[in-house]
């Protein structure tokens, strides 16, 4: 049976509203899709602006296997989507605990987080199944808060994947969770992050799928009002940012250089077309002039 990964999760998110989708990214190249998903490279992300109604939204979990036992979800992947008024970019996180990924990669994929989230995170997404909480998850969710800081834990929400499931067993989320163990790890996960959680399908119709979003995003909108609109930053953001900003002005200075010299050859071929054609007028005077002379 497959394993449920984390990029579904940014797939129904997103492609859901494929009529609305602009960006989907990866940090891959070279990767055929259609006109609805495109990959690009790192300075097309760097160009796409940051607004006011923007929702930063990160997910972390454990990297799923599919039926051949082969790691999934090995490169930074983002996309981006205007919907319900809001400006949505979830950056989905690579496997960091996939053993034959090289320590350098691995951090190479982290500071990719950091720069497609800058300046900060709105909402960080802890993907798990419905079912075992392993030692590799918790270890995945150790490893963020130490990386991200402790504070991040306010930012965060539980996304269970595998709803298909409990809707079988004619059972709520809520009623599951009532059931965990009080010293179950699933029971700690949910301590911790102040049981803000939901779950996601992936069967059903579009209605179902599209309501399980609006949950979400509603969550995260009540998020942002308690912490003050604030999102989650820290000093890897503040220089990641300074670092963007700095970028900004170089690009800005560029641009500015180039506009400034079209102008100036544009104003240098204009007086180079008025004095030719000044030449020429003269010229045909003085042929006039002599012609007349010759009457």
């Amino acid at each position: 049976m497959k394993v449920f990964k984390i990029s579904l999760i940014l797939w129904v998110i997103i492609l859901l509203f494929s009529c609305s989708a602009e960006e989907s990214c990866s940090s891959q190249s070279g990767m055929d899709v259609d006109s609805e998903t495109r990959h690009c490279s790192q300075k097309e992300s760097e160009d796409i602006g940051i607004t006011e109604n923007e929702r930063r939204i990160l997910l972390i979990g454990r990297t799923g296997v599919d039926t051949s036992g082969e790691s999934v979800t090995r490169k930074t992947e983002y996309a981006r989507s205007l919907r319900f008024g809001r400006n949505l970019l979830v950056v989905d996180t690579p496997g960091l605990f996939d053993t034959s990924i090289p320590n350098n990669e691995t951090m190479k994929e982290i500071a990719q987080c950091y720069s497609q989230t800058a300046p900060g995170l709105h909402a960080i997404i802890f993907v798990t199944t419905i079912g075992r909480f392993t030692k590799e998850e918790k270890d995945t969710f150790d490893f963020f808060l130490t990386h991200l800081g402790k504070e991040v834990i306010d930012y965060m929400i539980v996304v269970f994947t595998g709803k298909d499931r409990l809707d079988h067993e004619k059972r709520t989320i809520k009623q599951f969770v009532s059931n965990l163990k009080d010293e179950s790890a699933l029971r700690w996960l949910l301590n911790r992050t102040e049981y803000r959680y939901t779950a996601f399908g992936y069967g059903g119709n579009r209605a179902d799928r599209e309501a399980e979003v609006i949950e979400l995003l509603e969550m995260i909108d009540d998020l942002v009002k308690e912490n003050d609109g604030k999102y989650y930053t820290n000093d890897m953001y503040k220089r990641n940012e300074k670092i963007l900003k700095e970028r900004w002005e170089e690009e800005k200075r560029k641009e500015t250089e180039k506009l400034e010299t079209e102008i100036q050859s544009a104003k240098k071929s204009a007086q180079n077309e008025f004095e030719e054609k000044q030449k020429e007028l003269e010229k045909n005077l003085k042929t006039r002039r002599l012609n007349m002379k010759i009457i």
